[in-house]
């Protein structure tokens, strides 16, 4: 449901916008002003995210790394959190309503410009200029001069299309039904500040509702992890996560063995300032991203990425958390297009048109670490998501998932 959702949108605002270039509109016209929607549906229980002082996990820009030696205390305790609510651009995280422009308040200020739509037509951006045939409205920062122009993609095609995708996906994560991200960060040392938290990102396995429980949300909960997203030790083997009339893993009654295994996705350069937990330096962590919304396999090289938690001092909460990470053009052509595919239902001329379209909205230079370079087309794409994680127990360990079939057959 998500990926026909999302596929979808994005083939929706790619029609729109091959329309408006077969029509000979100025494309340095706004296509469409992207309203708030967020009081036209019920929102749930507040999730405190307007609530606190600055510094939170939901600021523009990260807090520098404190202090002292980057180096592990070994005194440090180890946490799990899983993501129960992931906000991809079409869900307003402080409302958890949906919303065309919850996009505007998720990420990070990547660049040093407030960047305008004005300021994008008179081609006197300091980041860079738009690549041709692409809206300026749809290049434009969010608030706080936040750069996210994946979720202001997603954004866009929920105003067209008036779809529920998004809020589907977190009815879905609230049960278990979808796998989600599973954060683990270790040498937790108490104070406001530590110089060094290793961190890592795995993805878990999806329940079977028909043999497993929801989760709890109450720090119980323990996930299986897709082996694909962790280094198996040699020598060890994955149980399989079973099919829906078999067990959660193997379908035994007993508990496999433990299989010993690493992460395959980690912060190595991780710090905590004020109690906010921040994978590494802002503008210089260079990370293969699993975009797990789609599959665990779907892989993008990210020039940057950064994931900001904060912590309550007990290291027992996270209120808020933003991601942020820039993708240049040449990647995100070769490396989104089978996803872009199987969006599309492996229909090639569709997901011709959505690359096209993808890849005419770049916002930024691929320049980092300030992703800047004046008089430049942009060839870089700012992506961004938020976070509620939850506290949960040890993962339970790695288990295989079959691989979604592509469309190469």
């Amino acid at each position: 449901m998500v990926r026909r959702g999302v596929g979808l949108a994005l083939c929706g605002c790619a029609s729109l916008w091959a329309c408006h270039q077969l029509a000979g509109i100025d494309d340095d016209k706004t296509l469409v002003t992207v309203p708030g929607d967020a009081g036209q549906d019920a929102s749930l229980d507040d999730s405190g995210w307007d609530s606190g002082a600055p510094p939170t996990g939901w600021d523009p820009r990260p807090p520098p790394r404190p202090a002292g030696a980057a180096a592990p205390s070994g005194k440090g305790v180890r946490r799990y959190f899983a993501a129960r609510k992931i906000y991809l651009g079409s869900v307003s995280p402080s409302t958890q309503a949906a919303d065309s422009s919850g996009w505007r308040s998720i990420g990070h200020a990547i660049d040093g410009e407030d960047t305008t739509v004005a300021i994008i037509n008179s081609q006197t951006s300091q980041v860079c200029n738009r690549p041709g045939g692409s809206s300026p409205d749809l290049l434009a920062d969010g608030d706080d001069a936040r750069d996210n122009v994946a979720g202001r993609l997603l954004g866009y095609g929920a105003q067209i299309l008036s779809f529920s995708f998004e809020v589907d996906l977190h009815k879905d994560l609230e049960v278990g039904r979808r796998a989600t991200y599973i954060l683990m960060l270790e040498d937790l040392d108490p104070g406001a500040d530590d110089p060094y938290v290793r961190g890592a990102l795995f993805i878990s396995v999806a329940r079977n509702l028909q043999l497993e429980s929801p989760p709890l949300w109450n720090g119980s909960d323990q996930f299986w992890l897709d082996a694909t997203t962790v280094i198996i030790d040699q020598d060890a083997a994955a149980p399989d996560a079973g099919g829906a009339d078999a067990g959660a893993v193997d379908g035994g009654d007993a508990a496999p063995p433990k299989i010993a295994y690493q992460p395959r996705y980690v912060f190595e350069n991780g710090y905590v300032k004020n109690n906010i937990w921040v994978s590494g330096d802002f503008g210089k962590s260079p990370l293969t991203l699993p975009l797990y919304t789609f599959d665990p396999e779907n892989l993008i090289d990210a020039e940057t990425v950064t994931l900001v938690v904060e912590l309550s001092p007990n290291r027992d909460k996270a209120p808020r958390s933003m991601l942020s990470a820039v993708v240049r053009q040449d990647k995100l052509q070769t490396q989104f297009l089978p996803i872009a595919e199987r969006l599309v239902n492996c229909n090639a001329t569709t997901a011709s048109l959505l690359m096209g379209f993808v890849s005419s909205s770049m916002d930024l230079a691929n320049a980092p670490p300030t992703f800047e370079q004046p008089g430049s087309t942009c060839d870089a794409a700012s992506i961004g998501f938020a976070f509620d994680w939850e506290l949960v127990a040890e993962p339970a360990g790695p288990a295989f998932v079959p691989p979604a079939p592509g469309c190469g057959g």
